[in-house]
């Protein structure tokens, strides 16, 4: 039992207990055992609401002495009530490793809190020259880290550890109102077994030599995850230039659920935001399907493999942001993802990108993207790369290359109702069955009608009409349909043949014979055409 927990219950006034066997001893010997009996329950209760310094225990608190093994004692005393905070003051405590790659180790613990003073004022700071993080979390349930900073001093530390790393099953675990900085590896790495009811709110990180907020899910099994208020900066310091491992603000293996994310990424690291793959069995876990990102913002450095927010898993769905100067803003390379309202502006390269299979790991077949903006990049505004893919309601105005680019060999992609107007071409499609309607900027369907045509006298009528598709469009008679719309009130006349005779990039020309001639001198007809043309 640490000194301290025994001064808990050996305060001044320790009742005397009489004993021996003088009956005249009897009535005194059971009021003090009650009065024992209630300091001890008393202690319990303030230990479990009131919560603990670790002053009393020993910590110094004063940003130089290394007070790890005074706020252990403080632990071990919470853990021995069954939990409660505690209690950090204002001001920088100072902690070295134990010799075993931890700083502050919670293992097997359950209903525990680590409480400040408020981000910025409690400061958690390793020592120079420490070889572990900062807290590290093993196989506990209900652990809460609340109101501090948690400061890795990454310009004097070389190991490569995390500000605030769980390992095993972990359950209950909160992270509120907290700042992560200065860390050798993540500021935050949610790795081993699974993870169940996290939740992570109003964290800032930053500073950090690998990602923000890295999660694995090693046995497939995470669930009720949630992320909400997050900003980070200034990431993946130790490996910002390499291709080969490019680091990320938020990268998630699955599913959580993420709201309010914000993403300052340095130049030529790679995702802001990473909803990322894995292997069933492996290191990482499967991956992060099934998760929902709402509400975000990635601001890029303009650098060479930067992402703005990347899509390798399936059955994802996004919504709500704004990507802008990264290379490129969107990457989707998982089935069915769903991407609603994400803006992705002044990026290198493509403004999204639906990637082919063969991409690792899957492939991005059947996504949609609905009321998307591509403004101002330097490759196409949406660049479509595999099949079944819809475009709906979507922008594209300012960019490089087209405003849409469908891939070689892409099957039956939807377009409807996008604007594309006001980039370097329209659509460039080299897909097969494409479906196109009501596009703005790229016509791909036409109503059409001739002027006056005789049906007083027998004989051919031909007329030519422009149809206005433009020459990009692969037109084919098939694409065209023709009928006769009355043009004066007589009936008495009869057409023998009505056809498309040709299509060229500007014009059709459609031909009837007449073969029965009008009663009415001047009585005229005029044919339709209706044009639902496939690129």
């Amino acid at each position: 039992m640490p000194k301290n927990l025994v001064a808990e219950f050996s305060q001044p006034n320790i009742v005397s207990v009489p004993v021996g066997g003088d009956p005249r001893t009897a009535s005194s010997i059971e009021p003090a055992l009650q009065e024992l009996t209630n300091r001890t329950f008393t202690a319990d209760e303030s230990l479990k609401s009131f919560g603990v310094d670790p002053r009393r225990y020993g910590a110094q608190c004063d940003g130089v002495t290394d007070d790890r093994e005074a706020i252990m004692d403080a632990i071990d005393a919470l853990d021995i009530v069954g939990g409660g905070t505690l209690k950090f003051p204002a001001g920088t405590i100072a902690v070295d490793d134990d010799g075993a790659s931890n700083a502050i180790l919670l293992e097997g613990r359950q209903n525990i809190t680590l409480a400040g003073a408020g981000r910025g004022r409690t400061i958690l700071k390793l020592k120079s020259g420490a070889e572990s993080g900062v807290v590290n979390i093993v196989d506990s349930e209900n652990v809460a880290i609340l109101d501090m900073t948690i400061d890795g001093n990454r310009a004097n530390v070389e190991t490569v550890l995390h500000g605030i790393r769980t390992f095993g099953d972990v359950a209950g675990l909160t992270i509120e109102r907290v700042e992560v900085k200065s860390s050798q590896g993540y500021g935050i790495g949610l790795q081993g077994a699974q993870k169940r009811r996290v939740c992570i709110n109003d964290v800032w990180i930053h500073d950090t030599g690998s990602d923000g907020i890295d999660v694995k899910n090693t046995d497939d099994n995470n669930e009720q995850c949630f992320m909400t208020n997050v900003t980070v900066w200034d990431f993946g310091k130790n490996l910002e230039t390499s291709a080969s491992s490019p680091q990320s603000g938020v990268d998630v293996r699955g599913p959580w659920q993420l709201t309010n994310i914000w993403v300052t990424k340095p130049s030529n690291t790679g995702a802001g935001i990473r909803l990322r793959e894995g292997d069933p069995g492996g290191v990482s876990g499967l991956g992060a399907h099934k998760s929902h990102l709402t509400n975000f913002h990635v601001v890029g450095a303009g650098g060479d493999i930067e992402l703005g927010l990347e899509i390798n898993v399936d059955d994802v769905s996004v919504s709500n942001g704004w990507i802008e100067n990264c290379f490129r803003g969107v990457s989707i390379l998982g089935k069915r993802a769903v991407v609603m309202g994400v803006t992705a502006s002044a990026c290198v390269d493509d403004g999204f990108l639906a990637a082919a299979d063969g991409a690792a790991p899957f492939g991005a077949e059947s996504a949609t993207l609905m009321g998307c903006r591509a403004l101002n990049n330097g490759g196409d505004g949406f660049n479509i790369q595999n099949d079944y893919c819809q475009l709906v309601g979507n922008l594209a105005t300012g960019n490089t290359g087209n405003g849409i680019g469908i891939g070689a060999s892409v099957l039956e992609t939807v377009l409807q109702g996008n604007n594309v107007l006001g980039n370097g071409g329209a659509v460039s499609d080299a897909g097969t069955d494409t479906h196109a309607q009501g596009n703005i900027g790229w016509r791909t369907e036409a109503s059409l009608v001739t002027g006056p045509l005789a049906c007083d006298d027998t004989g051919a009528k031909t007329a030519t009409i422009p149809h206005g598709l433009g020459a990009a469009m692969a037109l084919q008679l098939h694409h065209f349909a023709a009928s006769v719309v009355m043009d004066t009130n007589v009936s008495d006349y009869e057409i023998s043949m009505l056809r498309i005779e040709s299509v060229t990039s500007t014009q059709v020309t459609v031909r009837a014979v007449v073969k029965v001639a009008s009663a009415t001198p001047g009585a005229t007809f005029k044919i339709a055409v209706k044009a639902q043309t496939r690129p």
